[in-house]
């Protein structure tokens, strides 16, 4: 996809669905609730850039008062939340208040973008979306964001794991698919991978788009997970460092139709240097030779 942009089917329905599917009162997806995003759909092209590790330097973070929170222009929206749209209830595993996860995101990210018109703001929601329901809600039958039908997930080439086994397992131990059994117990279940991560980064562990490459059906993208090692992990005590896990991933998603006006996640994969993650999870050192060169950037603060 080159920088002269086109229109296409895909985006003409979701010029169509911005217009009218996201006016709705029970359940308008607020991922287009600008028609600018729909006209940056394919502002953010080209080939994913293969370049040596670098620094990334980024000002120093402020903490942010609850009104700017509210207020923020980039404030996560997840959807399906909403109970009245399921008939006044949702299979929650345990419903999460997300001010603290916002604030977090908010004040650390350090993408380059700062619009919420832009592809990379609606791709974020999104995700968010999917995390959210693959982690918080037990019944994919109530799922916004995927199409649990269709949909199926991976990590670094690992095997497909399709909606019932990602319900069972969990996001996290998906991500895991291949660790060594050393740094990650990969016997434990859902209840019990969330418990240990949760325990590891008290503050959260939070997620950023970087960057989008290309537009629907097909999206790929960059992204950041990052967190504070303050807590405990595998019996080591945390020290306080940031870790900080990049990567990227590819999604294919449905486009709204008449019958169903959201985009759903039909496909989704990931990779990362899971090795480097646990490794400093672990507290081990970490061998610079090995070193993902292309998404082991550091972080400095300024």
């Amino acid at each position: 996809m080159g920088n002269n942009c086109t229109a296409t089917d895909d985006e003409d329905k979701l010029s169509e669905y911005n217009e009218a599917g996201a006016q709705s009162t029970t359940g308008g997806c607020p991922f287009l609730a600008s028609g600018k995003a729909v006209a940056s759909l394919c502002a953010s092209s080209g080939s994913i850039p293969i370049h040596a590790a670098q620094q990334m330097i980024v000002m120093k973070k402020r903490e942010l008062t609850e009104k700017e929170i509210a207020e923020h222009v980039l404030l996560p929206v997840r959807d399906g939340q909403d109970e009245k749209e399921f008939g006044g209830k949702i299979a929650w595993r345990n419903k999460v208040d997300y001010t603290k996860a916002n604030a977090k995101y908010l004040s650390e990210r350090i993408g380059g973008w700062n619009s919420n018109d832009c592809l990379e703001h609606v791709v974020s929601n999104l995700v968010k979306t999917v995390e959210m329901e693959l982690t918080k809600k037990s019944d994919p039958e109530q799922w916004v964001s995927m199409a649990p039908d269709k949909f199926h997930y991976r990590a670094n080439a690992n095997r497909w794991v399709e909606t019932k086994e990602a319900v069972e397992k969990g996001s996290y131990n998906i991500l895991m698919s291949g660790a060594d059994k050393a740094l990650y117990n990969v016997d434990m279940g859902f209840d019990e991978s969330h418990a240990a991560f949760h325990k590891a980064f008290p503050e959260g562990f939070a997620l950023e788009i970087l960057k989008v490459y290309g537009g629907p059906p097909e999206i790929g993208f960059t992204w950041r997970h990052w967190g504070t090692f303050e807590g405990e992990y595998n019996g080591q005590k945390g020290d306080g460092r940031q870790i900080n896990v990049f990567g990227f991933g590819r999604a294919k998603v449905q486009m709204p139709t008449d019958k169903d006006h959201r985009i759903r996640v039909t496909e989704l994969e990931v990779f990362y240097d899971l090795d480097k993650f646990l490794a400093e999870l672990n507290m081990k050192d970490v061998d610079v030779t090995k070193v993902d060169t292309l998404m082991g950037g550091k972080v400095v603060e300024v």
